[in-house]
């Protein structure tokens, strides 16, 4: 799995959280929690409810469901 950023067309140029989470961090968190004992990655579900909301999504929106 790669991770791949996806820029928000809202965006007007690059902030703080840019550079605070580059593509090489967001990879060495992939990294680190695939090497903790009984990693699995968790299914992405959509949540096209909330994107309907005023959030300026453009349709997209997806997290991570975590079942105890």
């Amino acid at each position: 799995m790669s991770v791949r950023m996806i820029p928000f067309s809202s965006d007007k140029k690059a902030g703080i959280c840019d550079a605070l989470f580059s593509v090489q961090e967001a990879e060495k968190a992939v990294a680190f929690h695939r090497s903790l004992h009984g990693y699995e990655a968790t299914p992405l579900r959509h949540l096209k409810n909330l994107v309907n909301c005023k959030l300026n999504l453009n349709g997209k929106l997806q997290v991570e469901f975590e079942q105890p």
